[in-house]
C-alpha cells in the first residue's frame, strides 16, 4: 500500500509505503492484510505504543485457550 500524508498548511508531503499479509481460509484474506498494511503504515510512521499486540496469538491459539474452539459453518 502506498499512502500520502499532506500537511493542509504547507502543502507539503510525504509518501509512506506499507504492506500487509492475511490468510484466511474464506474470502477475508485480501480484507486483512489491507488492514495490517493501514494499520503498521500508522504505528511506525507516528511511533504509536501499541503495548499488548493482539495479532501476535493466531487466532486458533486464542480459541483454544478462551475454550471457544468450535468449529464453525458458514
Amino acid at each position: 500500500m502506498a499512502y500520502e500524508l499532506i500537511c493542509t498548511e504547507t502543502g507539503e508531503t510525504q509518501a509512506i509505503c506499507s504492506s500487509g499479509t492475511g490468510v484466511d481460509p474464506q474470502d477475508k484474506s485480501v480484507g486483512k492484510a489491507l488492514t495490517y498494511a493501514h494499520k503498521y503504515a500508522l504505528i511506525e510512521t507516528f511511533m504509536l505504543e501499541i503495548g499488548d499486540d493482539p495479532d501476535a496469538t493466531h487466532s486458533q491459539e486464542y480459541e483454544k485457550s478462551n475454550g471457544t474452539n468450535k468449529k464453525r459453518n458458514f
